[in-house]
């Protein structure tokens, strides 16, 4: 069971040039408590990126705002209109946030960015 539910590594942008690529040459969507830049790739599959600062909290909010992200990601990837990669950097806030709040925010972004379809 743990399978379904993981986070594979096929899913995560992990080197230091898959993040500058994002970031260089994606498209930026700011958001009130976050920004998404989004490079639509078809080499790179779809592939989620997400920034935290020690700004935003402490260990323990950085690493909830990360789960939930995941988890949103998770749940939406079927509904991505296009490969690509998407980077999430949460801004600082984003500790107090509900998880309910996090994703109305994101499916907003990511709507208003085209990206996510539905």
């Amino acid at each position: 069971m743990p399978g379904k539910y993981r986070f594979p590594r096929e899913y995560r942008i992990r080197t230091k040039k898959e993040f500058e690529d994002v970031f260089k040459k994606g498209k930026r969507i700011s958001g009130e408590g976050m920004v998404c830049y989004w490079f639509s790739d078809e080499q790179m599959g779809n592939k989620l990126g997400i920034v935290v600062s020690r700004k935003v909290g402490r260990s323990v909010e950085r690493n909830r705002i990360k789960r939930y992200i995941r988890e949103f990601y998770r749940l939406n990837r079927p509904f991505f209109l296009e490969s690509g990669a998407l980077i999430v950097v949460a801004r600082v806030g984003l500790a107090e946030w509900k998880h309910q709040q996090i994703d109305v925010e994101l499916t907003r972004l990511l709507k208003t960015g085209g990206i996510l379809n539905g």
